[in-house]
């Protein structure tokens, strides 16, 4: 549910005319809160110093002062959050396969 409500800034920003690459960080901000924020202990712990209305709002601030300012630090911020979501998922899959593939022999009765 908060995450649903911390989409009003990023609407806000859509509707004064932020450009995209800021509207996509607003949403990754959103969307990596509320993913992590449901980790038990974890997540509050990761709310408490993420704060992504608190960053949202600064970017909201920095496009009406600084309209396309920061672009590039914003591409940066999505290509490591990126690199960080295929990591997090591969490794696992990686790991999984190298254990089927090293550990298990299947027996089956005579």
């Amino acid at each position: 549910m908060t995450g649903i409500a911390s989409f009003l800034i990023v609407f806000a920003s859509w509707r004064r005319g932020a450009k995209a690459v800021t509207l996509v960080r607003m949403a990754a901000n959103v969307l990596l809160e509320t993913a992590i924020g449901s980790v038990p202990v974890a997540g509050d712990v990761f709310h408490i110093v993420w704060k992504a209305n608190r960053r949202n709002y600064r970017l909201l601030l920095r496009e009406r002062e600084e309209p396309g300012a920061n672009t590039r630090r914003d591409w940066m911020f999505l290509a490591v959050l990126l690199l960080a979501v295929l990591a997090a998922v591969a490794i696992p899959i990686a790991i999984l396969i190298w254990l089927l593939r090293t550990n298990i022999t299947i027996h089956f009765p005579a």
